[in-house]
């Protein structure tokens, strides 16, 4: 058995967890409906119940498995499992820092470099 081999999550899934570890995933409210890509590492709001893109001074708590927009009000997002560190976006939409990303193992997200089949 391959464990790095990518296996679908959710039909939105983009490959940003790995079959690794199981996933928990939840659907989650975005804050002010915002449109955000899948891989979108994400804070809790201060107004509590919604969720917002983190940026780097942030505590972060999980990532989007799937994109938030008009089509999907509810994306579902991975609160703990492993997740592919190349796939992760900060709250610009660039790719995460590594001040950002090396927040995630505290939160229960670990990190993968890549999926074997990314490796040619």
């Amino acid at each position: 058995m391959n464990f790095s081999e990518k296996t679908e999550h959710t039909a939105g899934d983009a490959g940003i967890f790995t079959g690794d570890h199981p996933v928990i995933k939840q659907a989650v409210q975005i804050a002010d409906s915002a449109v955000l890509p899948a891989g979108t590492i994400l804070k809790q709001s201060a107004s509590g119940g919604t969720y917002e893109a983190a940026a780097d001074d942030d505590t972060p708590c999980a990532v989007l498995i799937e994109a938030s927009d008009e089509e999907n009000a509810l994306p579902l997002a991975g609160f703990h499992g492993v997740a592919v560190a190349s796939r992760l976006l900060g709250a610009d939409g660039s790719a995460a820092s590594d001040t950002l990303t090396a927040k995630l193992p505290a939160v229960g997200i670990y990190l993968s470099q890549s999926y074997e089949a990314e490796v040619k």
